[in-house]
C-alpha cells in the first residue's frame, strides 16, 4: 500500500467513533468490550502461572494511566524538550513525515490506537518455557505496516479476553516496518541470552494444560490473535508461524504454525526458538 493511500486510511480511522468489528470466519479480530468479565485464571497458568515481577514497570497490568509513553505529535516543530516526543514539521494533518527526537527527519511513528486489525502479527510464542512458574514467557510481534509503530499501550490478553487479567506495554518501543519485537511476561529471572524489547507482565499467564491463545489489542479493538495452542505442547519449545504465512488471517490457522527447531540456550537448559528472527518455514 502506498504512503498516500495509508495516510488516507489513517484519516478515516481518526474520524471513527465506533470500534471495528471483523467477523470473518477465519479472522477473529473484533471489537472488544473494555468492561469485560473477570476470569478464574487470574493471570496464572494451569500448574504454571505466577505473580511474576517484571523488574521494569509496576504499571503494566492494563490501567488507564500511561506512564513513560512518548511518541506524541508536537505542534511547534522540532524536538519537544520536555518529553523527547516526535514533533511535526508544521502541519499535523496529512503529513507523512516528521522530525524524530534526535532531530533527524523520518516517517511519523504510528501509535497502537491508530492501527488496524492485522497491522501487528504474532509470529512466535514461548508459552511453556522451562523457567520457574513460566515467568519468562515471550511473544514475537511483526510490524506489517509501511511505517514505524510504537508498542506503547499495546495490550496483551489470552483466551478469556479479560481486561482484568491483561498486560500492557508501557515503554515507547518503536518497531520499524517489516521488523519484529519480542515482548515478555517478566524479567525478574531471565534465563535467555537475548534482551527483550519490552515487558507486558505479569499478566496474563498462558495456560499449559488447557486451550489458550495470545491476543494483541488496543483500547478499542483486537489487532491480532493466534489460534489456540496445542494442549500437549512440549515444555521449552516455542510455537512459530511459517514465514510463508506472515499475515493476521493466515496466522489464525494452526496448520501454519510449527514447533521451533533452533536451539535457544538458557542458563539451565536448552530450549528451542528464534526470538527476533523470522526464519521458520514450517
Amino acid at each position: 500500500m502506498s504512503r498516500h493511500a495509508r495516510d488516507g486510511r489513517r484519516g478515516a480511522w481518526g474520524l471513527l467513533t465506533a470500534a471495528w468489528l471483523v467477523s470473518s470466519g477465519c479472522f477473529h479480530d473484533q471489537v472488544m468490550d473494555p468492561a469485560g468479565e473477570p476470569s478464574d485464571e487470574a493471570g496464572t497458568s494451569s500448574g504454571a502461572g505466577d505473580s511474576g515481577t517484571t523488574g521494569l514497570d509496576d504499571g503494566s497490568t492494563g490501567g488507564d494511566e500511561h506512564p513513560g509513553s512518548t511518541g506524541e505529535l508536537g505542534s511547534t516543530g522540532g524536538e519537544d524538550e520536555s518529553t523527547g516526543a516526535l514533533a511535526t514539521t508544521g502541519d499535523d494533518e496529512g503529513s507523512s513525515t516528521g522530525v524524530q527526537a534526535d532531530g533527524s527527519s523520518g516517517e511519523t511513528v504510528l501509535h497502537v490506537d491508530e492501527l488496524l486489525p492485522g497491522d501487528l502479527v504474532v509470529t512466535e510464542v514461548m508459552w511453556n518455557p522451562s523457567c520457574s512458574l513460566d515467568a519468562c514467557e515471550w511473544i514475537e510481534i511483526l510490524n506489517t505496516t509501511d511505517a514505524p509503530v510504537s508498542l506503547a499501550d499495546l495490550y496483551v490478553q489470552d483466551i478469556d479476553y479479560d481486561p482484568g487479567n491483561q498486560g500492557r506495554v508501557t515503554l515507547d518501543v518503536v518497531v520499524a516496518p517489516g521488523e519484529v519485537a519480542v515482548i515478555v511476561r517478566g524479567v525478574s529471572f531471565w534465563p535467555y541470552d537475548f534482551e527483550p524489547d519490552a515487558v507486558y507482565g505479569p499478566n496474563p499467564g498462558l495456560n499449559n494444560g488447557s486451550p489458550d491463545r495470545v491476543v494483541l489489542r488496543s483500547e478499542t479493538a483486537i489487532i491480532d490473535e493466534t489460534p489456540t495452542f496445542s494442549i500437549d505442547h512440549p515444555e521449552g519449545v516455542a510455537w512459530s508461524l511459517s514465514t510463508s504465512y506472515l499475515d493476521a488471517v493466515a496466522n489464525d490457522d494452526s496448520a501454519h504454525w510449527c514447533d521451533a527447531t533452533e536451539p535457544l540456550p538458557t542458563v539451565s537448559t536448552t530450549e528451542l526458538g528464534t526470538p527476533g528472527v523470522l526464519d521458520s518455514p514450517c
